[in-house]
């Protein structure tokens, strides 16, 4: 009778997502004994399946590592390591985790446009941008123009 012994780790590519949202990260580790699976975490922790790192971080039975409400300090690089009583894989790749901010959007009725004048005798501009807080808009006062008589 022969005795296998092997581990193999699958790391899954690196991974965009917002902030707030659901963000998997995915490992899949077989071998013979069965191996465990833990992950290093940019902040320096350490977690791995049954436990839960502040700010709901965990592994689950598959391998995966789940956030469940991503933050701006979970961006960075994650190791998987998966490890049984013979050692560890030689080659480990490090996923990436990349967030953005989440765009605020308003509820409807809620956007208001804000503009802003600045006038010259020859040439008016105008500024405008979006505000996505419910304010009143004031309309700019008017500008009177001089007759050409009035400025000598």
């Amino acid at each position: 009778m022969a005795l296998s012994l092997s581990l193999e780790c699958q790391i899954g590519p690196s991974v965009k997502g917002q902030v707030g949202e659901f963000v998997t990260l995915l490992c899949n580790a077989s071998g013979s004994p069965t191996p465990h699976i833990r992950w290093l975490l940019p902040d320096g922790n350490t977690v791995w399946h049954g436990t839960t790192v502040p700010g709901g971080a965990s592994v689950q039975s598959n391998g995966s590592l789940s956030l469940a409400q991503a933050s701006l300090k979970d961006d960075g690089s994650y190791r998987c390591m998966a490890v049984n009583q013979y050692g560890k894989p030689k080659d480990q790749l490090e996923p990436t985790l990349w967030l953005t901010r989440r765009r605020r959007v308003g509820r409807s009725g809620t956007r208001c446009r804000k503009h802003k004048r600045a006038t010259s005798e020859r040439t008016r501009l105008t500024h405008r941008h979006s505000q996505y807080q419910k304010q009143k808009c004031r309309q700019p006062k008017s500008h009177q123009n001089k007759s050409p008589s009035q400025t000598k």
